[in-house]
């Protein structure tokens, strides 16, 4: 085949774009969408490739073929995977193993796509961007690709030439893009993840290579398609938010579409000279390597060093130098090793994978123990984590797969016209419910909880990144409290929610307070419990890595940031905007007390205050019971 330096510079804005998406640049939402380019770039050049070889031999010599994927790919993929598990057993606790080595494990037999779909790990969530080896995804599908693809392409060839492979690939590319459109309002995580909702992007750079690929368009229309290109992938990386969007679903064709412009030939003059810029191919010259490292180093960097825009840029830099010297150690170096009959090289491939894979087997065995490097038990601050009680129940909360709803009483003392107090809301409202308890046996009033994870007070609809799509059941489920609340009204009900929602500040306020004209007449007092501030790193493993290693002090400096810098005042000042227009309703911003002295901290005096980067610790709840039993609302309850 012709190498192409517009390939290689496509190769090398591609890799950009996720890189800087994943670090957090917040002008880049849609940066993921470089993967897409990827795969189609991958679909035009392996087609070609093995279209090539059935036009010249009639067959395809699969060990070859076999043998040059895994020349190309196993060698750093393997380095990557024992280095980034090593690093992870030396610089995040225990708690975090567990996971690292189930998706390493996976990882390794190259379908870390099937694990992560299986386990419903939205590519969004914060789940799944724990693992160090989420990245590998799309590795999977690329590798299931290879399986598949030379033996369609054999028989379209078989059934009717050149003409046949044509058809196979839009009709793979076509019918493809409605099975994943479909597939995404059903279960977006398995539409995200699994080959045959991806494979149709694979099919489409076929397709372009087989029907384009020998046509040079002359300089007008050449240089005319691949402006619609670029702009595509820009509109694309600039406002494909995940909140905002259900991806991938019909909106993956925009990546597809703009890519597959910019495949096509035109003649000198039509060429993007900044697409072969040599620093642009110089980064799609060792783009595998840098998407290699880029995601566990992110990860690393962010565990030791808390998430930020900051941390994620020098983590990139990082990886880029680690990928440079990567593919001048390990990459280029195995490319120029003979190929022969491929047979050994997949062999190795396949030794490699197994090998690799009983090491995350033995990881797991360790993470199963949880024992931290250097320690024979359980770091003492992970006993302190609780959970509130309602959680005993698993029909108190039933996620996002159910709407209906169930009220889960914690509090229900003898005697009749005792007053209700009603808590409403999502996790972290729920995680209020320990000190209510007390709160609520003290005076002998009733304590009734109607919890929905992830489901917010405010009355507007949104795409909840875990499941990729609009949470119908959250709405559904407000409905249902609504007419709860009508049967049963309460004489005091508390709303609350994370601020971690993706509403604009008018949307919390309209959203609040139309649901409060909602609620109106339903209790006799209305209480909004403000966010809890969120810590920009994971309390639990902050507060227990590094054993040994930092000192107490460093240990509280490194796991606590200013409490001015995590609360969002523009929240709570919306939330109060639209409680004034309310009778009987006040918002309360309990965050002085959760974070003294203006400090948030992950853990004080041996217990831990959050039990992870959002959720107070049930233990740490408890000793707030003070501060809520002076509030008037609980005072005006016991006249």
């Amino acid at each position: 085949m012709i190498f192409r330096r517009d390939i290689e510079g496509l190769r090398g804005l591609a890799v950009l774009l996720v890189v800087l998406a994943h670090a957090g640049v917040a002008q880049l939402p849609g940066g993921f969408v470089g993967v897409d380019v990827f795969f189609v770039i991958s679909g035009y050049l392996i087609t070609g490739l093995l279209a090539g070889q059935l036009k010249q031999d009639g067959r395809i010599d699969l060990w070859v073929f076999y043998g040059r994927r895994v020349r190309r790919l196993l060698p750093a993929f393997a380095l990557m995977v024992t280095v980034s598990g090593l690093a992870a057993i030396w610089l995040l606790p225990a708690s975090a193993w567990g996971l690292q080595a189930d998706s390493g494990r996976w990882a390794a037999l190259w379908s870390s796509n099937i694990y992560f779909a299986s386990a419903e790990f939205d590519y969004f969530s914060p789940g799944a961007s724990a693992s160090l080896f989420l990245h590998t995804w799309s590795l999977g599908v690329e590798e299931q690709f290879y399986l598949v693809w030379p033996w369609l392409l054999w028989g379209a060839w078989r059934w009717r030439g050149r003409t046949g492979l044509a058809i196979a690939c839009w009709t793979v590319a076509i019918g493809g893009y409605l099975l994943g459109m479909a597939a995404t309002q059903v279960a977006s995580w398995q539409a995200y993840y699994q080959t045959p909702f991806r494979l149709w992007q694979l099919a489409a750079g076929g397709a372009m290579c087989l029907t384009f690929g020998a046509i040079r368009l002359r300089s007008g229309p050449s240089r005319a398609a691949r402006m619609v290109g670029v702009l595509m992938l820009l509109v694309a990386a600039v406002l494909f938010a995940p909140d905002r969007i259900v991806y991938p679903g019909a909106w993956a064709a925009v990546p597809v579409v703009g890519t597959a412009l910019l495949l096509l030939q035109g003649d000198r003059g039509a060429s993007f000279t900044w697409l072969e810029h040599p620093s642009v191919r110089f980064l799609g010259r060792i783009s595998y390597s840098w998407y290699l490292w880029h995601w566990p180093l992110l990860v690393l960097f962010a565990s030791c060093f808390g998430k930020s825009v900051e941390v994620g840029l020098i983590s990139a830099l990082v990886s880029l130098c680690v990928a440079w010297a990567t593919w001048h150690l390990v990459e280029r170096p195995a490319l120029a090793l003979p190929i022969g009959e491929g047979r050994r090289w997949v062999l190795a491939g396949l030794g490699g994978a197994v090998v690799l894979a009983f090491a995350g087997l033995g990881w797991s065995h360790a993470a199963a123990v949880q024992q931290p490097a250097g320690t024979a038990a359980p770091h003492p601050l992970l006993r302190t984590i609780a959970m509130p009680a309602l959680y005993q129940r698993r029909d108190c909360d039933e996620w996002f797969r159910a709407d209906r709803v169930v009220p889960c009483t914690l509090v229900d003392p003898p005697g009749e016209h005792r007053p209700t107090v009603m808590l409403v809301g999502d996790s972290v409202a729920a995680q209020w419910s320990p000190a209510l308890e007390d709160v609520a046996r003290r005076g002998q009033w009733h304590l009734v909880v109607l919890t929905k994870s992830s489901c917010p007070m405010v009355d507007h609809p949104f795409i909840y990144q875990r499941i990729n799509r609009r949470f119908v059941e959250c709405e559904r489920w407000r409905d249902g409290v609504i007419a709860y609340l009508r049967q049963h009204p309460a004489d005091l009900l508390i709303l609350g929610s994370t601020a971690d929602y993706p509403f604009s500040p008018q949307e919390w306020e309209t959203g609040t307070r139309s649901l409060l004209t909602r609620l109106h007449g339903m209790a006799g007092r209305t209480l909004i419990l403000a966010p809890t501030p969120l810590l920009p790193f994971d309390g639990p493993r902050c507060a227990t890595s590094r054993v040994g290693q930092w000192t107490d002090a460093e240990r509280q400096s490194r796991c606590s940031v200013d409490l001015d810098s995590v609360r969002d005042r523009v929240i709570v000042q919306r939330l109060q905007v639209a409680a004034r227009g309310a009778r009987g309703v006040r918002v309360l911003d309990l965050s002085d007390a959760v974070c003294p002295g203006g400090r948030c901290r992950a853990e004080d005096g041996g217990a831990l205050i959050y039990r992870d980067g959002q959720h107070l610790n049930a233990t740490y709840v408890r000793r707030l019971v003070p501060e809520l039993a002076l509030q008037p609302e609980f005072q005006a309850l016991g006249r």
